[in-house]
This record gives structure tokens, sequence and C-alpha cells, in this order.
């Protein structure tokens, strides 16, 4: 399933610069399903649809008023878009970018952070 989802996460992405081009903010948000007022903090420059829907994770939010949970049903763009996403950050070329920007925001890398949940 996650290879699968994978290819339709690769196909999604590739649409996302035309359909950026070809709709406003608005459309964007009613393709998804989201709620307008969820998308009140989202900055100009910041919200195409890779950013609405994996970024900022309002797919289908209108559904989801007051449930902070992404799973499958409710959200099948966002894993789609998830899988691509962890392939690309799980790269060689990757990692090194990933472990700092981790390290930044969390003080461990994803390697230190997994080591860590094994002993604990």
């Amino acid at each position: 399933m996650g290879y699968r989802l994978g290819l339709v996460g690769e196909r999604l992405i590739a649409a996302f610069t035309e359909i950026d081009a070809c709709t406003t903010l608005e459309q964007r948000l009613m393709l998804i399903g989201a709620n307008p007022a969820d998308a009140r903090e989202v900055e100009a420059g910041r919200d195409s649809m890779l950013y609405l829907l994996w970024a900022h994770s309002l797919e289908s939010s209108a559904m989801r008023r007051g449930d902070e949970s992404n799973d499958f049903d409710r959200a099948p763009l966002y894993w789609a878009v998830s899988f691509v996403m962890l392939d690309v950050i799980t790269t060689d070329e990757a990692k090194p970018g990933v472990d700092a920007a981790m390290r930044r925001a969390f003080g461990v890398t994803f390697e230190e952070l997994a080591a860590r949940g094994n002993h604990d």
C-alpha cells in the first residue's frame, strides 16, 4: 500500500505547480476540503497545494474540526504526499540537512531519537 500511495503522491506533487498557477487560495482550500478559517495563519508564499496539504495539514479540516488526528481515512492525500516526502528525506543526499534541521528543532537526529526510544 505504501508503494501505491507513493505513486499517487508523486503524481499529486507533479500536478501541484499547475494547480497553484490556475487557482486562488480559496479554490485550493475548497479542493482539499479545508475550512478557510483554518487557513488564517497561512502566509503568502506558503499557500501552495504542497504547503496547504502537507505542511499545514489542512486536508478535510472542515470535517475534522477540533480533531487534530490525521489518520488515513481522513487525509489520504496527505499520506500519499507523506510517503514521497519520507522517501526524499531518507536519501543520503538529504540526510545532512534533515539531521541539522532535526537537531535545531528537537536537539536530536532521527537515529538518535529512535535509539533513545528503543532503550526507554
